[in-house]
């Protein structure tokens, strides 16, 4: 392998490797999200859920759903970042065996 093919590899392996490194950043900041929903969400289910009302109890329901869907969120947004975390290990591992 020539010097110039050599570089042409590095180069293809670093642009795959910022790629991942932005869709992690992108999930990042989904995941941050989905734990702010979740969490808040759960506060007001434990608040609303004390309540004799009604009208208080069924959004203590909807709020609950609301958790859940935030919860089912955090665990597809993990399993990608896994995924992507495999995928970023093999490329570096790939990058330095050109080297």
């Amino acid at each position: 392998m020539t010097l110039e093919e050599k570089r042409l590899e590095i180069d293809i392996f670093g642009k795959q490797i910022d790629s991942i490194k932005g869709k992690i950043d992108i999930l990042h900041k989904k995941l941050l999200i989905f734990l702010g929903v979740g969490a808040g969400s759960w506060f007001y289910v434990i608040k609303f859920g004390e309540s004799q009302l009604f009208a208080l109890n069924l959004l203590a329901v909807l709020f609950f759903l609301a958790f859940l869907f935030a919860g089912l969120g955090n665990f597809a947004i993990i399993l990608k970042l896994s995924k992507l975390e495999k995928r970023l290990s093999e490329l570096e591992e790939k990058l330095e065996n050109v080297r």
